[in-house]
């Protein structure tokens, strides 16, 4: 897969678990989780992410689990976490993250396991 289009799973309003991982992907448009709101684990590693925008995430509340480990990310904008305060686990390892921004992680404070 090297590109998903906005609202492709608008009707899966019940998924809880989505693996979009080992595919091609390199940016997600801001409607592309758009009424997940069950959604708790989402995969997205071992694709072509070189940057994480906070639109990515819109519509996902229930967020626990982000596996996005093996892309090749340089830049993570700060304000991603905005629609993530309940994630648990964040796995960003296997990446070429050139920097972190300060406070980068300070609002989820529901997270147990950070993998950089």
């Amino acid at each position: 897969i090297k590109k998903i289009e906005a609202d492709s799973f608008l009707s899966l309003s019940t998924l809880m678990i989505l693996q979009l991982n080992s595919n091609y992907l390199s940016d997600l448009n801001e409607f592309t989780f758009r009424n997940l709101n069950n959604l708790f684990y989402l995969a997205l590693h071992q694709n072509q992410f070189n940057k994480i925008s906070m639109s990515y995430f819109n519509g996902l509340p229930n967020l626990k689990y982000l596996y996005f480990f093996s892309n090749n990310l340089k830049y993570i904008e700060k304000d991603w976490i905005n629609h993530t305060e309940n994630l648990e686990v964040i796995e960003f390892s296997f990446q070429n993250i050139e920097k972190i921004e300060a406070y980068m992680f300070e609002n989820l404070k529901m997270l147990n396991d950070l993998y950089l």
